[in-house]
């Protein structure tokens, strides 16, 4: 999948339904929508001149030749994208419909986490990873943040943290959050996650962190969402586009296999780095977990 569109994707959710339309439009055949003028795009989609121009300003081009050159050139480097009829099936995981037999389903939801980690290396802002691991091996706390389906990714971050040996604490109650970024200080690195980026005492806790002036990264799959606005740093995983509004309802784990799968890049990057002050420890604990395996 083309860069352009995989970032049209991530700032869907924080869309006006003018916007909205443009993307789907631009979206759903890409190829073709890259040949129209800016009026033929107001046309197709449904909107005024006007949206376009706001559309193209919101993903961050002067004008509308910029955007289509942009995407034009994204197209070219990136892989064909298929083309998606509208499905109405209330039951459906990422945009697919679920009627078909066991396999195809359990095909589709494999394709579809692939498909998600490979538009989240795409955009992945290796910068803000090598920063992330700066920030991890000289705070004094880490301080990780989350809520509801997003605590996968938090207790695999912490898992991963406290084996390395960082003081790290894991909090998903909201009055918890409340008390321990109201407690933070400068030595402090608070990593709040959230797959939407608005969930409000994940958010709430970053900007209170943030005046105490504590550093702090946001890991999210929307772009412009409130956490990304707020959080000092942020990475970014695919966002689930297909999913649409049944992904509210059932939740599909693809944004979160990115997201973990960030944990790990995170993870590997200081454990290489520290190597040398971590493997007998490394060593002591892979030892005794053997010990608890039942033997064969």
């Amino acid at each position: 999948m083309s860069l352009e569109i995989i970032k049209i994707r991530n700032q869907y959710p924080q869309m006006n339904t003018a916007m909205k339309r443009i993307a789907d439009y631009i979206i759903g055949d890409p190829h073709e929508a890259v040949k129209k003028s800016s009026h033929e795009l107001a046309e197709l989609s449904g909107v005024s001149d006007a949206s376009v121009t706001r559309f193209v300003r919101y993903m961050g081009y002067e004008n509308f030749k910029a955007f289509q050159l942009s995407l034009a050139t994204s197209l070219s480097q990136g892989d064909a994208i298929e083309h998606r009829e509208p499905i109405t099936n209330r039951f459906q995981y990422s945009g697919e419909i679920a009627r078909n037999n066991n396999e195809t389903v359990c095909r589709t939801i494999f394709q579809r986490s692939i498909q998600m980690l490979e538009d989240t290396w795409k955009n992945l802002d290796m910068i803000t990873i090598e920063k992330t691991v700066d920030m991890i091996r000289t705070s004094r706390r880490i301080l990780l943040l989350s809520v509801g389906r997003s605590k996968v990714t938090t207790e695999a971050l912490f898992s991963r943290l406290y084996r390395l040996g960082y003081n790290v604490q894991a909090y998903s109650d909201p009055h918890e959050q409340i008390i321990v970024t109201s407690m933070a200080e400068k030595e402090d690195f608070v990593i709040a996650v959230s797959n939407f980026g608005k969930t409000k005492s994940v958010v709430e806790g970053v900007i209170r962190a943030r005046k105490k002036g504590a550093r702090t990264l946001g890991i999210t799959s929307v772009m412009q969402s409130p956490l990304a606005r707020e959080a000092e740093y942020t990475i970014f995983s695919a966002y689930d586009y297909e999913a649409g509004e049944m992904g509210k309802y059932y939740e599909p784990s693809c944004e979160n296999v990115s997201q973990v799968t960030i944990a790990d890049c995170i993870y590997m990057l200081l454990a290489m780095q520290e190597e040398d002050r971590i493997l007998h420890t490394y060593e002591a604990i892979s030892e005794e977990l053997e010990s608890e395996h039942i033997k064969s």
